[in-house]
Formats: structure tokens, C-alpha cells, sequence
């Protein structure tokens, strides 16, 4: 047999499987796998001279391996930039490549789209020539940070568009590893969350109708913080007691009752942190020195993001009047209120948006109990709420689900009180619809993981992965 002829049957043996196809082989390993290949056509009583033949057999079927192993190596690379183009483009979230100097290098559809510019005029200009001199300043601040720790950045802020609204942004900088002989640039992914941002602007405006509530409300209100500042006091409050707002806000909430019940008021507000105590009947003190007597009420809530405990002093004689003017604003709240009987719990009271939230008509629900609606989605977690409010009295920022009558859920941010009227003990519930948030919420977390999973993925094949072209099969 001649070396030609050896060679030539030598390559009709198979190729190693497709899964050993994406790995270099060790020189040891390559000269095994070529004598295995080559021995099945050598003949076993080799004649002299052949040792030379058989050596340069096996080199020539070893470059032939590394060449088909370079080949498959080849297609692998190519099948894997496919993939990470794929996700590239048809991502839902801007994906951008910035040089050192943050101009675009590339970017996909989605970035292109969202800054409402074509992709061909997006490459080329600057980030910063998308936002505000202050987030312009403050993306060179995330850049040099990510330069000096290595660390992914985060902000969120507000992209200029084209004919069009600003955009509100989650930005991620995240280094790119450089290929040799090339300058380092920087991934920027920016997610759309502008649903986010509007449901935020509506629990703030949610807080102002809270303010503007207690500003219609004649009663002395004040809100105290855990330190027993005045965080905030209604204009009733300013009237009756003779201070102005900026007055009362610059004191403790002991200034406003007389110096000899002071000792007392701060035993009896130390009993109402601990929730041992949420009425007192301490006189007030006006700022010419008259007592005025009050019966207060005390509620734990939350002022600016900060616990605290809300006191609503009213003078005694005028109860029946607080009350027709507590029915106004049961009927007017902006959020969903209702009153119902203890301990059976049927519905007593209900204010329109209750109803037109959750589509009852008003015979339809007065008289009846949450179980009779079905009207908690968990009634596990209604039943634990019920617990703690015969346990403390009050719950605060529950998250429960409900069902409207068309069977829809909606999501609602739940806190009541036991109140008492004409020697009755009612609960007062109050619900924020938090739907939409939830919804807006639910989306970005969605969005969050895919960008995670495409970050993960530009790590293990980088975005500028030209170098794969430079490998080619002789």
C-alpha cells in the first residue's frame, strides 16, 4: 500500500462527533486519535523504510483533525454570534456600545426606537446629547466609577427624544473586555420605565390628596415623628392654637400641651408607641396661654416615607357635627373606604369609589359580609388580618387581592381601625388600588430578567466579536 493511497483512504475514516467538535485537542490526544485512524488501513508487517511513511501519515492525518476541529470550532463561534445577534436586535430593552469618549459605537432596534431616531443617525453621537446637563454630569460621574472599581452602575434618569415625550430610563454601564490591539468601550442597557414612574407620581399625588383631606378637616391635626418632632400640623391646627405652620413644624409635640401636664403627655405618648394606648384626653394649649380640652384620637401611619403617628384632637361639643362633616369626606375620599359592624363584620357604610372600583351597586353590599361577596382573593390572609386587628386594634399596608363582581382581581394596599360611634365598635378600612403599579411592576421585573440573561450572555460572547472571522480552514 502506498503512502498516497493510505493518506487517501486515511480520509474517508469519521470525523470525531459533534459534541467533541468545540475543543482543541492535546498534542498526546491528537497523536492517538491519528494512529487510531491511521492503523485501521496500515498493514500489520510494516517493510522497511516505513517508519518514515508512518510518521508523516500520522502528521498529515493530525492536520487534518486540527483542521476539521478549527473547522467545528468555526461553525460553533458562528452559530453563537447568530444567537447573541438575535438577542441583540430583538430585545426589548436599548442595548448600546459607547467608546472611551461615551459616543455610540452600536446599538440595536429597541435603543434606536426608544430614542425615536434612526439607528445609522444614533451611531457616532454622544449619549449625553440625549439628557439634561445634570445627567449628562452625572454619566460621566457613573462612568468614572466604573472605570475605577470595575463595578455595574445603575441610575435612572430622563432621555431627550425626538418629537416626543422624555423618556424615564433605567441605565446600566457595564465594561466590555477588549480584544486585543482594541479600545475598551462600555455596554449600556436602558430599560423603559416610565409605567414605573407614573404609578410612583400617583402614590405621591395619593399623598397630596391625603394632605388635602386633612386640610378640609376642622379638627386639630397633627402628625409626630418617633422623636417626637411635628411633622406636619393642618391649618385648623395653626388657627386654633395660634402658631403658624412654619411655627408648629419647628416644634415637639409635649410644646403643645401646658408645661404642668407635660410629665404626663410623655408617659401617655410613650404608651401610644408602644400600642398600649390610642386616646387621651390631655388638654391642648394655645399660644396666649388658654387651655383648650380635647378628646384625641391617635393612628400609626406613614408621613413622607416615615412612621409616624397621626393625633385628630376634637372639642367634645362638636362631635356631631365632626361626624356629618367625617360622612362628607367617608363619601369623598379619593381611595376605597368602608365601615362595617364588629364582630360580625357586615358592611355598614360603603363610599362611591368603593363601589364603582369594585362594580356593586350600594343594596348590594350593605348588610352583607367579605365572605358573603367572596370578596378576598386569599381568605387566609383576610382571616390574619382580622386576627391582628382584634389583636392591636389597627393593621397598616396590608397587601391583599380582591375580587370585583365582574370577577377581575384588583390589587389593594389595605389599613383599618376599630373605631367606635354611639357605643358601636365599627371597622374602618381604607384601600389604595394599586393595579396599575403592580402591573407596571410586574413588567419591569419581566424586562429585568431578559436584560439580565443578555448581559449574561454578552459576557460569554462579546458583542465586538469580529476575531472569529480571522480562524480559517485550509
Amino acid at each position: 500500500m502506498t503512502p498516497a493511497s493510505r493518506s487517501s483512504r486515511a480520509k474517508k475514516a469519521p470525523l470525531p462527533a459533534a459534541d467533541d467538535a468545540p475543543r482543541i485537542l492535546s498534542a498526546d490526544e491528537l497523536r492517538r486519535r491519528a494512529e487510531e485512524r491511521l492503523g485501521v488501513y496500515v498493514a500489520p508487517a510494516p517493510a522497511p523504510g516505513t517508519d518514515v511513511i508512518h510518521e508523516l501519515e500520522v502528521h498529515q492525518i493530525e492536520l487534518e483533525m486540527q483542521n476539521e476541529e478549527l473547522r467545528l470550532i468555526s461553525f460553533d463561534l458562528d452559530a453563537q454570534r447568530a444567537r447573541f445577534l438575535d438577542l441583540f436586535e430583538l430585545a426589548p430593552v436599548g442595548y448600546l456600545t459607547l467608546n472611551e469618549k461615551n459616543f455610540v459605537r452600536d446599538a440595536n432596534l429597541a435603543a434606536a426606537r426608544m430614542l425615536g431616531i434612526e439607528r445609522r443617525q444614533l451611531i457616532g453621537r454622544p449619549l449625553s446629547a440625549f439628557m439634561s446637563q445634570a445627567d449628562a454630569d452625572a454619566l460621566y460621574l457613573d462612568r468614572t466609577l466604573l472605570k475605577r472599581t470595575g463595578k455595574p452602575q445603575h441610575r435612572e434618569l430622563s432621555l431627550r427624544r425626538e418629537d416626543a415625550e422624555p423618556l424615564w430610563v433605567l441605565l446600566e454601564w457595564q465594561s466590555q473586555v477588549a480584544a486585543e490591539g482594541r479600545a475598551p468601550s462600555v455596554h449600556v442597557t436602558f430599560t423603559d420605565i416610565s409605567a414605573r414612574k407614573e404609578a410612583e407620581e400617583s402614590l405621591r399625588e395619593s399623598g397630596q390628596n391625603l394632605r388635602d383631606v386633612l386640610a378640609a378637616v376642622d379638627d386639630i391635626i397633627v402628625v409626630g415623628t418617633p422623636d417626637g418632632r411635628i411633622a406636619y400640623a393642618n391649618p385648623a391646627a395653626a388657627a386654633k392654637l395660634g402658631y403658624s405652620a412654619a411655627d408648629l413644624e419647628a416644634m415637639q409635640v409635649l410644646d403643645l400641651h401646658p408645661p404642668g401636664t407635660r410629665t404626663e403627655a410623655e408617659t401617655v405618648y410613650t404608651a401610644i408607641w408602644r400600642g398600649e394606648q390610642n386616646t387621651h384626653r390631655l388638654p391642648l394649649q394655645n399660644r396666649s396661654g388658654a387651655l383648650i380640652p380635647v378628646d384625641t384620637r391617635v393612628w400609626f401611619g406613614q408621613w413622607n416615607g416615615v412612621d409616624c403617628v397621626f393625633g385628630a384632637s376634637r372639642d367634645p361639643i362638636r362631635e356631631r357635627e365632626v361626624l356629618h362633616e367625617f360622612d362628607w369626606l367617608f363619601r369623598r375620599n379619593p381611595a376605597l373606604a368602608a365601615m362595617s359592624s364588629l364582630p360580625d363584620g357586615r358592611f355598614t357604610e360603603i363610599n362611591d369609589i368603593w363601589l364603582q372600583t369594585l362594580g356593586y351597586a350600594r343594596e348590594e353590599v350593605l348588610g352583607r359580609t367579605a365572605e358573603d361577596l367572596d370578596l378576598f382573593v386569599d381568605p387566609e390572609l383576610q382571616r390574619a388580618a382580622a386576627e391582628q386587628l382584634q389583636a392591636q386594634g389597627r393593621v397598616s399596608d396590608l397587601e391583599l387581592q380582591v375580587r370585583r363582581k365582574d370577577g377581575t382581581v384588583a390589587d389593594g394596599l389595605f389599613s383599618g381601625e376599630i373605631i367606635e360611634s354611639h357605643g358601636r365598635q365599627l371597622f374602618l378600612t381604607v384601600m389604595t388600588d394599586q393595579t396599575e403599579r403592580k402591573r407596571a411592576e410586574e413588567a419591569l421585573r419581566q424586562v429585568t430578567d431578559r436584560l439580565s440573561l443578555a448581559v449574561r450572555a454578552s459576557a460569554a460572547a462579546p458583542w465586538d466579536c469580529c476575531w472569529c472571522h480571522s480562524v480559517r480552514v485550509r
